[in-house]
């Protein structure tokens, strides 16, 4: 599942994990709204969502978790 992660923001964004977990603030924003736009039009597109749709809902997840964390 971890490497089907990591496929992901490179398929969709072009972007490796190293690089996203070196993103400011404010560009892990961005990869989140977009994470959240790609689960949302999965799910609208199809029942059960795609694995596309639950890619980019796990790393929605795991962004959400990241936030709280730092929070703290």
């Amino acid at each position: 599942m971890v490497e089907r992660l990591k496929q992901f923001l490179v398929d969709e964004f072009n972007l490796t994990f190293e690089e996203a977990c070196k993103m400011s603030l404010e560009e892990k924003k961005a990869l989140f709204d977009k994470c959240v736009e790609i689960e949302l039009d999965e799910a609208y597109k199809s029942d059960p969502i795609s694995e596309r749709g639950l890619l980019a809902a796990t790393w929605v997840t795991i962004i959400t978790q990241k936030e709280d964390e730092m929070k703290e």
